[in-house]
């Protein structure tokens, strides 16, 4: 017996016990991602030019640490103004 709208043949389709299907459906129903940041704590993108000797640095650093470059500067950038606050 195939399923006239999209083609799929039923005939050997086992059934999911009751149990099983719970769980597929709580985990179809879960959120996926990370989770939202707070409005002050998300980060707004920009377009910036930086000298090749900070992105150089950047990026080094950034290989050092397993981190993405972005991730560097935004993190020297804000415990600059952090310290001066």
């Amino acid at each position: 017996m195939k399923n006239k709208k999209d083609g799929f043949d039923l005939t050997k389709a086992k059934k999911i016990p009751l149990e099983k299907r719970k769980l597929l459906i709580e985990a179809a129903e879960k959120k996926l991602g990370r989770p939202l940041k707070p409005p002050q704590e998300k980060h707004k993108p920009i377009s910036i030019k930086l000298h090749p000797k900070v992105y150089a640095w950047a990026k080094s650093e950034a290989e050092k640490r397993d981190l993405g470059y972005q991730t560097i500067i935004n993190e020297t950038l804000l415990k600059l103004v952090t310290k001066k606050s």
